[in-house]
């Protein structure tokens, strides 16, 4: 014998086979389940939680580009090679000016660098050396690399200076007796 529900059975019974009216109110404590959130539409073909990817980098303006410009010579009497090299990689592909400009400040710390170790090599081998062996030469050669290492730094902040003013007027200085090793 098959059980059934003899109001099923009958026309104009109850439609709902699980016995309960469907006028009666939920039961308390019954939330209907959540409708899954509206999510925008796609464009471009990419899902809704990855953003596009970035466009190009927009270019400076000629204001920007000359202080730019200028920052790359000047605060390489604060932070040496580092601040050239920082605006050279941030703003490369913004700006060709500042792209050469910063270049040429960082050449020239780079030479800078390179000329200072030199001398300061020379200055502690061989004024040690001629100083030992034969001390008033000695003493004489400690004293013309120190004026040689004092004076290439004069004309690096004179090269710096010079470079600054000209960046600020929109002029790429190309600072003569340096190595360009960046291209």
């Amino acid at each position: 014998m098959s059980q059934q529900d003899p109001s099923a059975a009958q026309p104009g019974g109850n439609p709902n086979p699980y016995g309960q009216p469907i006028s009666q109110p939920p039961p308390s404590g019954y939330y209907p389940p959540a409708q899954p959130p509206q999510l925008p539409p796609q464009s471009g073909g990419y899902p809704p939680y990855a953003p596009p990817p970035p466009g190009p980098p927009a270019p400076l303006s000629p204001a920007d580009e000359r202080m730019w410009g200028m920052l790359a010579y000047l605060l390489c009497l604060i932070a040496g090679f580092i601040a050239p090299l920082i605006i050279y990689f941030v703003y490369r592909d913004r700006s060709n000016f500042v792209r050469e400009t910063s270049k040429e400040a960082l050449n020239l710390q780079i030479t800078a660098a390179i000329v200072g170790l030199t001398a300061s090599v020379g200055l502690l081998f061989f004024g040690t050396i001629f100083s030992i062996a034969v001390p008033p030469v000695g003493m004489v050669m400690f004293l013309a690399w120190f004026v040689l290492i004092i004076g290439y730094q004069i004309v690096v902040i004179t090269f710096e200076i010079i470079g600054a003013v000209r960046a600020n007027n929109g002029i790429v200085y190309r600072v003569p007796f340096i190595l360009r090793l960046v291209k």
